[in-house]
């Protein structure tokens, strides 16, 4: 495994959070040991990878970090050599006859070993290769001691509620890939993070979160697809566009309630772009369907009102529909809808103008003569 994943590998252990704990001690470990140091150093002199071919003198703590969990765990980086390649008990192997360095991360919690993983490839307690299943636990205790430690559970989280329900891997096509992680819980009272200065409701609230963790870094954190822990704020609902056969509908509906017009909304229209052509700016549509004439217009901007023409035998009428769903009946055409056939020209000098009014910094100015159209090069 090479040294990115190594390194991945001892910051994901140095923020897991046991679920239970388990008491795992080496070979000649005693009781007497005063420091998480200690436990660790002690067991790894001991542990079958060390003791198989270790060399002694290598043997020496790199790094030590504290994760402030309940009960804290203290995460031990151990450096040493081997005289040979591999892991584990290697009696009746083949092996490479080379020293070979080693990097050990050791998990101790209440002075017991919990979790043993040398280079990232090697799980020294379950004296067999590291897996995806075994990464898979570290990433939930990873999401499950983030959101616990959160704002939202550790204002008023029920203690115990929280638990994983789903996790997967999520393959991207650009590096780095993350994992997803769903866990549920219940709070006391409603409503999302740190409420000390809110009336609440007192009431049991469940939740669930929707957590990605990418290289042992929570970055993505959403609870009940409505509140983003991460950032501590309220979802912003997605942006919405009303197309022209959503307006389309309006207006017929109205229409018909308006004029008391027996009738249902038709399935089927039959569409044609009366669009002019050269025409910029604008769009013109019409849809016809038993006997029903509708023509909506609009400027092409983000968001345009609809301008509508709905005719029916006798009824005709007029009106807009703007992107709220709202309805203005009016006598004719509006006049956000242009007429005007913009030509290349037209448009330029739109944009010089505006760029004059809104960009003095560029100091642009209209030209005092006309473009020279390049001429096409003879064959």
């Amino acid at each position: 495994m090479n040294n990115f994943t190594t390194l991945v590998v001892i910051f994901l252990a140095a923020l897991i959070v046991p679920t239970s704990i388990f008491a795992v001690q080496g070979p000649g470990q005693g009781n007497n040991v005063n420091t998480p140091q200690d436990t660790a150093l002690k067991y790894i002199r001991y542990s079958p990878t060390f003791s198989f071919d270790g060399i002694t003198t290598t043997l020496k703590i790199t790094d030590v970090l504290i994760n402030k969990s309940n009960p804290p765990q203290y995460v031990v980086a151990i450096g040493f050599q081997c005289l040979h390649g591999g892991y584990g008990d290697r009696m009746g192997q083949i092996l490479t006859q080379e020293i070979t360095p080693h990097t050990v991360v050791v998990t101790v919690v209440e002075g017991k070993i919990i979790s043993v993983v040398i280079d990232g490839a090697w799980n020294e307690i379950a004296q067999r290769q590291f897996t995806n299943d075994d990464a898979k636990t570290i990433i939930e205790a990873i999401a499950l001691n983030w959101l616990v430690n959160a704002p939202t559970f550790k204002f008023d989280g029920v203690e115990a509620s929280a638990k994983v329900v789903d996790s997967w891997l999520a393959m991207t096509f650009v590096a780095p890939s993350f994992w997803g992680v769903t866990i549920e819980f219940d709070c006391m009272q409603a409503s999302y993070g740190d409420r000390s200065d809110q009336i609440l409701a007192q009431v049991i609230t469940h939740h669930v979160a929707n957590i990605h963790v990418t290289e042992g870094v929570v970055n993505f954190a959403v609870i009940d697809d409505a509140w983003d822990e991460v950032k501590q704020a309220e979802l912003t609902p997605v942006s919405t566009i009303l197309f022209p056969d959503q307006a389309r509908d309006i207006a017929f509906n109205y229409v018909i309630q308006k004029f008391s017009i027996d009738g249902t909304l038709p399935r089927d229209w039959a569409v044609e772009d009366l669009t002019p052509q050269g025409l910029l700016g604008s769009q013109k549509t019409q849809y016809t369907s038993d006997g029903w004439i509708i023509t909506v217009q609009h400027a092409v901007v983000w968001k345009p009102t609809y301008n509508v023409t709905v005719v029916k035998d006798a009824v005709t009428w007029r009106g807009s529909v703007d992107q709220n769903g709202d309805v203005i009946e009016t006598e004719g055409p509006s006049p956000s809808v242009p007429d005007l056939i913009y030509t290349p020209d037209i448009a330029r000098k739109l944009c010089i103008d505006y760029i004059i009014a809104n960009h003095p910094e560029v100091g642009a100015q209209i030209p005092q003569c006309g473009l020279k159209r390049a001429s096409s090069p003879k064959a």
